[in-house]
């Protein structure tokens, strides 16, 4: 965490180049190489002191490219064109590179748009993810860099709350009751899942009240012959509920 912390300012002045539509291609991109950099490359955490940017360009060409095997992409750039959702809830994954480099990002972008977000973190240990405690401490050191975030947590528009679990996957019915309390009252209307076991081993075909984001690359031989890919496939999966119509087709409506 505190190596990737170090990478994080270089990582967002990159970002801040690009723009537009590119600029959230890029920042998907990112979260996609922090998956792989962590399981592809276990020393990265030594190797990121001498080379900030080691990792992010061997896991890109690992990553295939588009169309993904699951690939809404264009559907939610669409999206992004309507007006800001009111609150997004982030289900977390894994602790360092992807939540600093890969997440943090993402709701920095989030918060840009006037949207509110809502981190759910495990409650306790679980392999390498991120709990909340943890993500306490992150989230403020992070703060103390970046006036988005910073302003976010100040202003109550950056809200972090444990889930409930001890698990690398997540079970929806049984999140903790201060998290659901939370996404009534901010009037959640997007949720995004990030990573293999929260989003394709448990909740892949989980149907959701409001709009969603499913979000993995898939580091699993198995699972990959499943789902009728290869490894390192990429999953982006955008879902809008029935009888919703999604932000293109009220476009074409006349």
């Amino acid at each position: 965490n505190p190596v990737s912390c170090l990478v994080l300012r270089p990582v967002w002045i990159n970002l801040s180049t690009v723009m537009d539509s590119f600029r959230i291609f890029f920042r998907l991109m990112v979260i996609f190489c922090t998956h792989l950099t962590f399981s592809y490359f276990p020393n990265h955490c030594s190797v990121l002191e001498s080379d900030p940017e080691f990792g992010f360009e061997q896991a890109k060409c690992q990553l295939e490219e588009r169309p993904w095997l699951v690939d809404s992409y264009d559907q939610w750039l669409e999206r992004l064109k309507g007006p800001p959702h009111k609150c997004a809830l982030l289900f977390v994954d894994n602790s360092g590179v992807d939540i600093i480099l890969g997440v943090m990002p993402l709701v920095r972008e989030l918060l840009s748009r006037g949207t509110e977000v809502v981190l759910a973190s495990n409650s306790g240990p679980a392999l390498n993810d991120v709990t909340n405690g943890e993500l306490q401490i992150l989230t403020e050191r992070i703060a103390a860099m970046d006036p988005v975030i910073q302003s976010g947590l100040r202003d109550d528009r950056l809200t972090l709350v444990q889930n409930g679990s001890s698990s690398p996957c997540l079970d929806l019915s049984r999140l903790d009751k201060a998290l659901a309390m939370v996404v009534r009252e901010r009037k959640t209307d997007l949720v995004i899942i990030e990573g293999m076991g929260r989003a394709i081993h448990t909740n892949y075909f989980a149907t959701l009240s409001c709009e969603s984001l499913k979000l993995a690359v898939i580091k699993n031989s198995w699972l990959a012959d499943r789902l009728g890919g290869k490894l390192f496939s990429v999953v982006f999966k955008y879902e809008v509920p029935a009888g919703k119509p999604s932000q293109e087709a009220a476009v074409l409506t006349p």
